[in-house]
């Protein structure tokens, strides 16, 4: 205990919280002086950096915790479940809690020359990766009823948009593979004030939330933390013609609430869309599941029509963020989030055209490598198709893509040049008559027992038809093309 209060003493607070924790849990669970000092280093001077997971238990601060089942699909690292934390008792800023005056912080000057003092905090924390080690990652500061004017109480609010940025923290991280320190903060912040118009605004490695005293639905809440941190966290894109010139905020919204969707679907039997999953986005945020599903089908599956019936390589005008928005969520329904996750981090430059030419590499590297390129069903031009039924808005692509007889499902793909074969999957295999187009010529018709030769193709974006020549339906599930000769022949 005495290296405990050394350790304080020299601002050492993650090393005597380890002493503290480790006597009342392997020692004397009722060593007074323990608690004591497991107090103090929570409630004095700065919040730990670090807390082992085993010790929340222990502490003297309440926390909602939550481990995440994240996708088989892809996710970076071995282990498929992320834990993260927020505290939920009273708590402080640092300076406060070292008896010091509240701080302040400097608002956006978006909104006027203008001070937030904020004497309340709630902490979020995310497991480090491969450890059973919690890290402070979000301070989230406002101002108590008993300072504000309008008595408002925004403790709940706080600690829902707390659980928001972990929870879309830790989405980047581990199917992105993106991640940072603040540049000059201990830990990223968010402060909500009374001031300013209704939204939220990102500066530097701050989120400000405006105008707290007016009621947000909790889908619009959750929509301004997942785009903000998209502005924080996603490569910036940009810049583009329209009002908001970068286009990481946009497409980090939408990426991450399709990852809620499937998330909510994966927790339940039902999958998603179903009433169970919205059930379990009811119990998180408050969300209504129609309304999560009717924005995923608005922000989500109409960028990707929009950007199908436009030049695939143009981003240009007022809507070139949507379309360049629209071309990301395809690349994910189409390949997954690890090919997502290489065009976004594989660009030097800002520009949009970058990342398309970042598309176009990893494509040809694929082809280059001899592995196969796949093309999920679900990223289809679904206006160019004539399906039997209409497909079911899933919550990263369209799924159940059913052709009947005379109907055809259309996809535009971008190919490397070179000799390539195709292989088409489907539900019922050799036994469906399948019709193949390419560029509008016909290359196969009838059952397919192996893959199409394609010929020689110059590289560049193909529309390749799908059609059914026999009794369906037919469930098409993937494209997969590939090298006509072994690499090296």
């Amino acid at each position: 205990l005495t290296l405990g209060k050394f350790y304080e003493q020299t601002d050492r607070v993650e090393e005597a919280l380890e002493i503290y924790a480790h006597v009342l849990s392997n020692v004397d669970e009722a060593n007074e002086a323990a608690k004591r000092g497991l107090k103090r280093c929570f409630y004095r001077g700065r919040f730990p950096r670090e807390i082992r997971l085993a010790y929340l238990k222990l502490a003297p601060v309440k926390f909602v915790g939550q481990r995440m089942r994240l996708s088989e699909e892809f996710h970076v690292g071995e282990d498929a479940t992320e834990t993260f934390a927020y505290t939920t008792s009273l708590m402080f800023p640092a300076s406060l809690s070292g008896d010091g005056a509240a701080p302040w912080v400097r608002l956006p000057g978006s909104i006027g020359d203008a001070n937030l003092m904020y004497n309340r905090a709630v902490y979020g924390l995310i497991a480090k990766p491969g450890q059973q080690v919690l890290r402070t990652r979000w301070l989230v500061g406002y101002p108590s009823s008993t300072v504000l004017m309008s008595g408002g109480d925004y403790t709940d609010l706080a600690q829902q948009i707390a659980h928001v940025l972990v929870r879309g923290h830790v989405y980047l991280r581990r199917y992105l593979g993106i991640d940072r320190q603040p540049d000059k903060l201990e830990y990223f912040e968010a402060f909500l004030t009374e001031d300013g118009p209704t939204g939220a605004e990102r500066l530097d490695d701050r989120v400000f939330f405006f105008d707290v005293d007016t009621p947000r639905t909790p889908l619009e809440l959750v929509r301004e933390a997942f785009h903000e941190l998209g502005h924080l966290l996603i490569p910036r894109v940009g810049p583009f013609d329209g009002d908001d010139r970068w286009a990481n905020g946009d497409l980090g919204e939408r990426l991450m609430f399709q990852w809620l969707a499937e998330e909510a679907g994966g927790a339940g039997e039902s999958g998603w869309p179903s009433a169970q999953a919205g059930e379990i986005l009811s119990q998180l945020y408050g969300l209504n599941g129609q309304e999560v599903a009717r924005y995923i089908l608005l922000s989500c599956r109409l960028p990707i029509n929009v950007w199908m019936a436009t030049p695939p390589d143009d981003f240009s005008g007022d809507d070139g963020l949507e379309r360049f928005a629209g071309f990301c969520l395809w690349v994910q329904a189409a390949h997954g989030r690890a090919f997502l996750a290489g065009m976004l981090q594989k660009p030097d430059a800002t520009e949009p055209s970058a990342f398309m030419d970042a598309y176009k590499e990893l494509v040809a590297e694929v082809i280059a490598s001899g592995a196969t390129l796949r093309f999920d069903a679900g990223a289809l031009n679904v206006m160019g198709s004539k399906l039997m039924q209409a497909p079911v808005e899933g919550a990263l692509r369209r799924e159940l893509i059913a052709i009947g007889a005379e109907g055809h499902a259309s996809f535009r793909v971008y190919l490397p040049e070179g000799a390539l074969s195709l292989s088409v999957e489907c539900d019922r295999g050799a036994e469906a008559v399948l019709s193949v187009h390419l560029d509008g010529a016909s290359q196969f018709v009838g059952n397919l027992t192996g893959p199409v030769e394609l010929g020689t193709l110059q590289a560049g974006w193909h529309e390749v038809r799908v059609g059914c020549a026999s009794e369906g339906p037919v469930e098409i599930k993937s494209l997969s093309f590939f090298t006509t000769e072994p690499p090296g022949e």
